[in-house]
């Protein structure tokens, strides 16, 4: 039962064989508290596809 019609079936040929991803981030210290940024980015996973990028920052602090 295959539906060859359906929007959500992609194509093998549109599909990317080879994705790149890269992260990266930074950590600053300051006595007890702790401040983090981080990034990440990868490539299209298929033709029609976006690239994607994404971050994020924390805190904490040591006890």
């Amino acid at each position: 039962m295959i539906n060859k019609t359906t929007p959500y079936i992609i194509s093998s040929g549109d599909v990317s064989r080879v994705v790149f991803q890269a992260d990266a981030g930074v950590v600053v210290n300051f006595k007890k508290v702790l401040l983090s940024y981080t990034q990440s980015y990868i490539t299209k996973e298929f033709k029609t596809g976006v690239h994607h990028r994404w971050g994020g920052v924390s805190m904490g602090w040591r006890l």
